[in-house]
């Protein structure tokens, strides 16, 4: 994998970027590419074509990024758990 093409932290964003909310998602693919659509009860709003490189990057990303969730998640259960038995 490129380091160069994984980006950290937070994105450039311009006063001009929009905002979607999604909780629908399908993804599709053939031999060239990954077709990726977010949208709200299965009404489409955004679709994104990647090639597998890029996709198994974005698929990387997402894992480690769940994976720090989840640790984090993890953390504060344990600190409330400390804080009630020293309550």
């Amino acid at each position: 994998m490129n380091e160069d093409s994984i980006r950290r932290g937070p994105p450039e964003r311009s006063s001009r970027q929009e905002a979607r909310y999604a909780n629908f998602f399908q993804i599709g693919h053939n031999a060239a590419e990954f077709l990726l659509e977010f949208g709200q009860r299965k009404a489409i709003h955004t679709r994104i074509y990647l090639s597998p490189h890029h996709a198994q990057i974005l698929s990387d990303l997402l894992l480690e990024t769940l994976e720090q969730h989840r640790q984090m998640a993890l953390e504060a259960v344990e600190h409330a758990k400390a804080a009630d038995k020293s309550a």
